[in-house]
């Protein structure tokens, strides 16, 4: 038995190229639009799982600011009440 392999879907441009037909329905029109927007969602996606970014250095600033803030306020609620 042959393996199988399955259907690989439309992609984007080729959904937008089959919109271009003139003898669509109105569903099929809606249907193939809503198709569209979900592909390239879908390549979109996978274009930012490709290339992931390095991580931004002003959050790491960021956490390490909201964690001293943290300690402080602890801190202060345990200690500055004497």
């Amino acid at each position: 038995m042959a393996p199988k392999t399955e259907p690989t879907p439309p992609t984007h441009a080729e959904l937008m190229a089959m919109l271009e037909a003139p003898d669509l329905t109105k569903r099929e029109r809606r249907e193939l639009t809503k198709a569209a927007r979900f592909q390239r969602r879908i390549e979109t996606w996978e274009a930012r799982r490709a290339t992931p970014h390095p991580p931004k250095l002003h959050r790491a600033v960021v956490t390490l600011l909201m964690m001293a803030a943290t300690l402080g306020m602890l801190w202060l609620l345990t200690f500055g009440s004497r």
